[in-house]
């Protein structure tokens, strides 16, 4: 009789000691139910390292010895975690030198200007042609990224990128310098994106923000480096030898990537299913088509834009319409940067969850156009330190910006992660040339550059950051399981 009590082809009792686990359907919903308390990229895959209570699975019993096949797991887990720390230093020099081949160029365009005779203007446009080139392939680096992995393509394109500078070192014709600009903004597009790339696949998901955050505050010391080197070479050997120290530097930075990455594989997830790339157009339909990537895309170019347009360009400008000196007004930028990458740093140490992520957006948006209000139009006495402090607070503000690649990419499948960071870390530059362009058009039309007229073309930073508050709102917080089909070790 009890046997038509029992379902037809029942799963065996696990023996003593077994784990007792969902099935495989009941195990992802709960999963992604628990979502909102798993780490930054977490899945149904992390969620299996979390206690038993939180995903529905019954551990054998609390006080049994450790065996030889845990050790065996720990020491693989300590390995793994070390190759993936040393892939993530080789990474970042990578993102070093794109800054500093990026910002350094500004230090040098009087001394090639003026050996080429080319004009200023034609020194600004080639200026541009990097950051045309850097922006154009951001996507496509991500897509072939997601593709074929980081090993290889990392040090070939910062190989490439060395190479770029070398030519750049022994041009001899404008047309030379603008070539040689694009393709290292071409070169140096996978720098970012394979870093990240590398922090999603080779390290633990609740050390994908932190991971970031180092990422992010390496641009700032890329620029101060840069224009450090720059003005310490230049007076003493020339342009040319000044470019190919940097390219040597760059070339370096492959060194580390070939030896950190590519000769430092990464290991591929515990899972039954063979591994296999995704397809390019696959990959852009998925990260095109999600919703929370689209939101982040905007987030993160509405607070670029206030970083990169207003915070390093139009807020000099305004310090010296409200009375400052231009000196002193370079110094409250560097305030700026400083303040972006300390927050870079905490928000990546402490913005450990989902939802803290999503509120950390918020609240820091909603601070950054208050702050923006203060500089506008709210008159208050011009004392230096006070203004260093009020633009530290406001880079504090704006380097939670980090968190919107986290939310991305939890919204991805693994397969996707670069591709989903190079569509965000794209809007970022495509909101920082609308920033920095348009209130320029602005002042144009009014004819004038007075502080009525910068509060003008200016107030529009203000309901931007509102809306990306808004936006942040409506950031889902649960992480989506990760594919492992699609999933490529490095």
């Amino acid at each position: 009789m009890s046997s038509l009590l029992l379902p037809p082809n029942p799963l065996p009792a696990p023996s003593e000691g077994e784990a007792r686990v969902a099935p495989p359907r009941a195990f992802d919903s709960h999963a992604r139910r628990a979502g909102r308390d798993l780490p930054v990229g977490s899945s149904c895959i992390d969620a299996a390292r979390l206690p038993s209570h939180t995903i529905g699975v019954n551990n054998a019993a609390p006080n049994a010895e450790p065996t030889a096949d845990a050790d065996a797991h720990a020491h693989v887990s300590r390995t793994s975690h070390r190759r993936g720390l040393i892939a993530l230093l080789a990474a970042t020099t990578f993102v070093l030198m794109h800054i500093v081949i990026e910002h350094s160029y500004g230090a040098l365009q009087g001394a090639i200007a003026h050996d080429l005779a080319m004009s200023l203007g034609q020194s600004a446009l080639f200026a541009a042609f990097y950051l045309a080139g850097y922006g154009l392939c951001q996507i496509p680096a991500g897509l072939l990224l997601d593709r074929y992995g980081a090993r290889h393509i990392l040090w070939i394109t910062a190989s490439l990128a060395a190479f770029s500078m070398l030519l750049l070192s022994w041009a001899e014709s404008p047309v030379a310098v603008g070539a040689t600009r694009f393709t290292a903004g071409v070169t140096t597009s996978f720098a970012f994106t394979g870093a990240a790339l590398v922090v999603r696949r080779r390290l633990p998901a609740a050390w994908f923000a932190p991971a970031m955050g180092i990422i992010e505050a390496s641009l700032g010391l890329g620029a101060a480096g840069g224009l450090f080197l720059v003005g310490t070479l230049l007076p003493l050997v020339g342009w040319r030898t000044t470019v190919q120290t940097i390219a040597a530097l760059t070339a370096l930075a492959a060194l580390a990537c070939l030896v950190g990455i590519g000769l430092n594989p990464g290991s591929r997830p515990s899972s039954g299913a063979p591994a296999k790339p995704i397809h390019i157009r696959t990959a852009l339909a998925v990260v095109a088509s999600n919703a929370q990537v689209r939101r982040c895309a905007l987030i993160y170019g509405i607070m670029m834009g206030n970083v990169f347009g207003f915070a390093g360009f139009w807020n000099l400008q305004l310090l010296v319409a409200w009375g400052s000196t231009f000196d002193e007004s370079v110094d409250d930028n560097v305030a700026l940067m400083v303040g972006l990458a300390v927050s870079a740093l905490l928000t990546g140490s402490f913005a450990r969850t989902l939802p803290r992520m999503r509120r950390l957006l918020i609240m820091s948006n909603i601070g950054a156009a208050t702050l923006l209000t203060m500089d506008l139009f709210i008159p208050w006495p011009m004392i230096q330190w006070q203004v260093l402090v009020e633009m530290f607070i406001l880079g504090m503000f704006l380097g939670t910006s980090v968190v919107t690649f986290a939310l991305a990419c939890a919204a991805m499948p693994l397969g996707v992660a670069a591709t989903a960071v190079a569509f965000v870390n794209c809007a970022g530059l495509m909101g920082a040339v609308f920033v920095e362009a348009t209130p320029g058009v602005i002042l144009e039309l009014l004819g004038q550059s007075t502080l009525n007229d910068m509060r003008i073309a200016l107030v529009m930073l203000i309901p931007l950051a509102l809306i990306a508050a808004w936006l942040a709102r409506g950031l889902r917080t649960e992480a989506v399981a990760l594919d492992p089909t699609i999933h490529e070790s490095q």
